[in-house]
């Protein structure tokens, strides 16, 4: 992997009459030099990125259409073994396509080899732009040695090179600590989005610990009956009318209950009371025979 990018020190240069041209020409390498230098880092570093991004990309590519090949390969040439295709494993090629997309997305792959490319394109551009502004202003000097006037024309021209270099490398900085900061953010809001599931399934298996389910039929001159009756559970003044052969009570506290029918057939209310302990987490069954009211 490349080294980080290091700027280098240009140190005093002598401006004295003579040593204008020698220290002219060791600003415009040391300027030049730097960009050369942010070229070569931008080109070796994007060269993994680039890898990562091709098998990322292409392995999601890959899944998501056998995806939607394997079933209908399956259905075409079912197995000798007479077993059915599962319909799970589309479901798995979806969701490891997704999650390469999403390993891409936040090491950003993609976007940091697009971008590092973009870069050093354009500082490849600037630097063929100095260079050959450089050699136009160079050629204008009517002796070996610039003037003065010339020699502060040359050094505000590799001024103004080696601060667009700093901007172009600034600017894809900034983009890089964006986008870690977008893709960090995006972790965040996973994580707590993965704990508010696991927080609610947990909840969910603490209730159903604490709750169970009963199956209720009412026996009514030796046959379940299959018409509506008034349910009460544990002393309810109104209860609730259903309609049988059988009910489906959830979510009852675990523990003892006491349940009332009442079945009115005939003109004449029949009546039966029985008690029942709800396990928690599973569904008991329970009967009642309900007999006329004297």
């Amino acid at each position: 992997m490349a080294k980080d990018l290091i700027p280098i020190e240009l140190g005093k240069l002598p401006w004295d009459e003579g040593t204008r041209a020698e220290s002219l020409a060791k600003v415009y390498d040391h300027v030049t030099g730097d960009a050369r230098t942010a070229i070569r880092w931008y080109q070796e570093s994007r060269k993994p990125k680039k890898w990562v991004a091709t098998a990322l990309r292409s392995s999601a590519v890959l899944l998501l259409s056998l995806s939607g090949l394997v079933p209908l390969v399956a259905a075409v040439f079912p197995p000798p073994t007479g077993r059915e295709f599962n319909p799970l494993v589309t479901s798995l090629m979806v969701a490891l396509a997704a999650a390469l997309f999403g390993i891409d997305k936040f090491f950003n792959y993609s976007a940091g080899w697009m971008r590092y490319v973009r870069t050093g394109l354009t500082l490849r551009t600037a630097l063929s732009e100095f260079e050959f502004e450089w050699q136009i202003s160079r050629a204008a000097w009517t002796a070996p040695e610039p003037t003065t006037e010339q020699t502060g024309e040359m050094l505000s021209r590799c001024n103004v090179f080696a601060a667009r270099i700093n901007a172009i490398v600034t600017e894809e900085t900034h983009a890089w600590i964006a986008e870690f900061q977008a893709s960090l953010a995006q972790l965040g809001e996973s994580v707590k989005a993965a704990e508010a599931r696991v927080e609610a399934a947990e909840a969910k298996r603490i209730e159903a610990a604490r709750t169970g389910a009963l199956n209720v039929s009412i026996k009514h001159n030796g046959e379940t009956y299959a018409g509506p009756f008034r349910l009460r559970v544990n002393g309810d003044a109104q209860g609730r009318v259903f309609v049988g052969p059988n009910v489906a009570l959830v979510d009852l506290p675990a523990g003892p209950h006491k349940l009332a029918a009442e079945v009115s057939a005939g003109g004449t209310v029949h009546r039966g009371e029985f008690s029942v302990d709800v396990v928690p987490g599973r569904t008991s069954e329970a009967s009642v025979t309900v007999v006329p009211v004297a």
